[in-house]
């Protein structure tokens, strides 16, 4: 019998099940601010200042994720867009509720910008992005 991929995902509550050395760590979307990919390993920066890092890719978590609001704004970022604070047009960036910074591809711009207008994003997270 061929061996099945685990899938990284707790379907009922909008939760992900990440693989730590001790076992795994059930985090709720809401509380991921972004995952980074850096070569094989991901590491999810969550709204408490924890880090998770794992040694999967960010593509493998990547399709779920993008259910619940996460957007791809550069080959090695995710970010959750309920926690974008601001957009610096001159960088080129995006700031987050944690006050990181992760750069926005020039390709990804405009669609996030319009996934951003056209979203459940709340009303004060409007008034601080500007195309």
């Amino acid at each position: 019998m061929p061996k099945q991929k685990s899938k990284p995902v707790v379907e009922e509550s909008n939760s992900i099940a990440i693989r730590t050395k001790m076992g795994f760590d059930i985090v709720k979307s809401t509380n991921i601010i972004r995952c980074e990919a850096s070569r094989a390993y991901c590491t999810f920066y969550l709204v408490d200042g924890e880090r998770i890092t794992v040694s999967k890719s960010l593509s493998f978590f990547e399709a779920k994720l993008l259910e619940w609001n996460f957007y791809r704004v550069h080959k090695s970022n995710l970010v959750n867009i309920h926690h974008i604070e601001k957009y610096n047009r001159e960088k080129s960036s995006l700031v987050l509720s944690d006050n990181s910074e992760v750069i926005l591809s020039h390709r990804k711009k405009r669609e996030l910008i319009e996934r951003l207008t056209f979203s459940s994003v709340s009303p004060k997270q409007h008034s601080r992005i500007a195309v």
